[in-house]
């Protein structure tokens, strides 16, 4: 599965769109450069949203959190809950949660070991962490800028 063709297609449409991307870009420079993202004192690791949707951003944490388990490690994937009406931050529990709740991305990571979801990043890393988290996954999250990303504390 690939991008549309049109996306890299120069024509009035995309020349008209120049400036929100322009604003879009400043806002998120200026974002980056005045945020404090906090530690947490375990490894975390985002992946995702260079991109829409489709790119393959959740099985691929899917598969790090099993080869991190496989390591012996207690993962936490945090995300969002897009598509649920719970803010967070909420352990999922796939006997009382439901995609209304959750989100139904929250639903699929929860199969594979804890899962939370937060609009805030960090505040979800600190409920993780105290659940026992020792590596953090976060899904869709290079836009949130609350907490700091660190893999090289994993290879110590």
């Amino acid at each position: 599965m690939n991008e549309p063709d049109f996306w890299y297609k120069k024509g009035i449409i995309s020349s008209l769109l120049v400036p929100i991307e322009i604003v879009y870009s400043t806002i998120g420079i200026f974002r980056r450069k005045h945020s404090s993202p906090k530690k947490v004192g375990v490894p975390v690791i985002s992946v995702g949203n260079l991109t829409v949707g489709g790119s393959g951003k959740t099985p691929l944490v899917r598969d790090l959190v099993k080869r991190f388990q496989s390591l012996g490690k207690c993962t936490a994937t945090i995300l969002r809950g897009y598509g649920g009406n719970l803010r967070g931050p909420l352990k999922v529990n796939t006997n009382t949660h439901t995609a209304s709740d959750v989100g139904d991305e929250a639903l699929l990571h929860a199969d594979d070991g804890a899962t939370w979801i937060s609009a805030n990043r960090y505040l979800g890393a600190v409920e993780a962490i105290k659940d026992g988290a020792e590596v953090i996954l976060l899904d869709d999250a290079h836009q949130h800028f609350s907490l700091e990303k660190k893999v090289a504390q994993i290879f110590k």
